[in-house]
């Protein structure tokens, strides 16, 4: 059976440090969250403190979620 493989990354930063994760991170641990949400199955890849990380609300996941296709028409 054919299963998706989804990557959940690391924050790649410490606790105490005073930058933030980078952006590429953010929107592709966010775009897995959105994904998993869609999925019946499927395989997630982490780091174990990845996986013990509490997670955003699922209203916040959408409120964040922008999405356009090839050839969408956006209204002005």
């Amino acid at each position: 059976q054919n299963l998706p493989v989804l990557r959940f990354s690391d924050w790649e930063t410490l606790p105490y440090d005073s930058f933030s994760p980078h952006q590429d991170i953010i929107s592709d641990r966010l775009n897995t969250l959105a994904q998993i949400r869609d999925l019946s199955a499927g395989i997630i890849l982490t780091t174990t403190p990845s996986a013990l990380t509490r997670i955003c609300p699922e209203e916040h996941i959408d409120a964040q979620r922008f999405e356009l296709k090839l050839d969408q028409k956006i209204a002005q």
